[in-house]
C-alpha cells in the first residue's frame, strides 16, 4: 500500500510538472505574438499590478524595461495615471476612443477576463494627425478659392449687365478673368500634387534612374517663354535615382518661387553628389526673404506677398511640396544668403537605392 501510494504521488507529480510546462510553453508562444504585434498590449492582476507588458506598451507608457509587477499607482504622468484609476474602478469591458499622454495619441480598449484585465493600445497619433490635415487643408483650401472666385464672378456679372462698356475697360476685365482664374488652376493643380505624394508616401522604389541632362532641358521647356530671367544650370552629376516627378518637382516649384518673388536677372541651380548624398541649389539675387518670414514660408498656403504685397503672388504650395518631398528622401532643405546676395535655397536627399 506504501508503495502504491508513493508510485501515485509520483505519478500525480510528472503529471502537475507536464502541465505547468505544457502552461509555461503556452505563455512562451503568446508572449513572442504579443512581441510582434504593432499594438500595445498589457496585462494587469487582481491586485491592480501590471504582470505584463509587451515591448511596443513599454514605450507607450513611457518605461525602458518591464522588470516585474508595476503597480498602476505608481505612474506619474497625470493623464495616464488617471486611465488607469479608471480602469482600476472599472468592472466591464470599456473603451477610450482618445487618450494622449506623451505627445501621443491612443484608442485604449480594456477587456476583463475573471480577475484579470487586458489592456490594448492603438496608437492613432498618424490617423489624428492625418485628420487634422484634411481639416485644415480642406479649410485653407476654400479660403484661398473664395477671394479669386469672388472675382471671377464680379468681372463676369459687370461684363454680362454692361453692355455698351467701352473696349479697353472690357478687356481689363477679362485679362482680371483669367488672371484669377490662372491662380485657381494653380492651386488645384498644387493641391493634387500633393495629393499625389501622399497617396505614395515613403514606400517607393527607384528601379532605373533620372538622367539629369534630360531633366535639365524638360525644365528648360516648362519655363521657355515664362519670364526674362535666365536659368544657369552648374551639374557634375549624370544620373541620380529620385522618381522623376520628385526630381520635377523640386526643382519647378524652387525655380519658380525665385522667378516671382526676385527682382535679379539671373536664376542659379546645381545639382552635385557625394555617395549617396545629392544637393540640389537654386539660389536668385534678392531681395532677401525677412528673417521674419523664414520660418513660415514652409507652411501651407503662406505666401511671402501676403505680408508685403509688392510681387506675384504665388499659391503658397509650391515650397510646402519640395519639404515634403523632401522628407520622404530622409533629407532637409534650409534657406540662407547665398553669394549672390540672394536667398539660396539647399535640398540634401539620399538617393533611393
Amino acid at each position: 500500500m506504501g508503495r502504491t501510494i508513493k508510485r501515485l504521488i509520483e505519478k500525480t507529480g510528472q503529471f502537475f510538472s507536464l502541465r505547468i510546462r505544457s502552461k509555461k510553453e503556452e505563455l512562451d508562444r503568446l508572449k513572442h505574438i504579443f512581441n510582434m504585434l504593432d499594438e500595445g498590449i498589457i496585462l494587469i492582476d487582481d491586485n491592480q499590478f501590471i504582470i505584463y507588458c509587451n515591448p511596443i506598451a513599454l514605450g507607450f507608457i513611457g518605461l525602458e524595461s518591464f522588470n516585474g509587477p508595476i503597480a498602476l499607482t505608481d505612474f506619474k504622468d497625470k493623464t495616464l495615471s488617471n486611465l488607469f484609476i479608471e480602469v482600476i474602478q472599472s468592472k466591464k469591458d470599456c473603451d477610450w476612443n482618445e487618450v494622449k499622454f506623451f505627445n501621443r495619441y491612443y484608442k485604449v480598449d480594456l477587456r476583463i477576463h475573471f480577475e484579470e484585465k487586458l489592456l490594448v493600445f492603438f496608437d492613432i497619433t498618424d490617423e489624428r494627425k492625418y485628420q487634422n490635415y484634411k481639416t485644415e487643408l480642406i479649410g485653407n483650401l476654400s479660403h484661398e478659392l473664395r477671394t479669386p472666385l469672388s472675382m471671377i464672378m464680379g468681372y463676369a456679372e459687370t461684363l454680362s449687365s454692361e453692355k455698351e462698356m467701352p473696349v479697353e475697360t472690357s478687356r481689363r476685365f477679362i485679362n482680371k478673368i483669367l488672371e484669377h482664374s490662372i491662380h485657381i488652376n494653380g492651386i488645384i493643380r498644387d493641391v493634387l500634387e500633393l495629393q499625389k505624394i501622399d497617396f505614395i508616401g515613403d514606400q517607393f522604389e527607384v528601379d532605373f534612374p533620372v538622367i539629369v541632362k534630360n531633366i535639365i532641358k524638360d525644365i528648360q521647356v516648362r519655363f521657355s517663354g515664362e519670364s526674362e530671367k535666365e536659368l544657369l544650370f552648374n551639374v557634375d552629376v549624370e544620373e541620380l535615382y529620385l522618381l522623376y516627378d520628385h526630381f520635377f518637382s523640386i526643382l519647378t516649384n524652387l525655380i519658380e518661387n525665385a522667378i516671382k518673388y526676385s527682382k535679379g536677372k539671373k536664376i542659379h541651380i546645381s545639382i552635385y553628389k557625394q555617395d549617396r548624398n545629392i544637393t540640389i541649389q537654386v539660389e536668385d539675387e534678392g531681395p532677401l526673404i525677412p528673417n521674419a518670414e523664414k520660418t513660415r514660408i514652409f507652411e501651407r498656403f503662406y505666401t511671402v506677398s501676403k505680408s508685403r504685397n509688392i510681387y506675384k503672388s504665388g499659391t503658397g504650395l509650391g515650397l510646402p511640396i519640395v519639404k515634403h518631398i523632401t522628407q520622404l528622401y530622409h533629407g532637409k532643405i534650409d534657406l540662407s544668403e547665398g553669394k549672390f546676395h540672394g536667398n539660396l535655397f539647399k535640398v540634401s536627399l539620399i538617393e533611393k537605392i
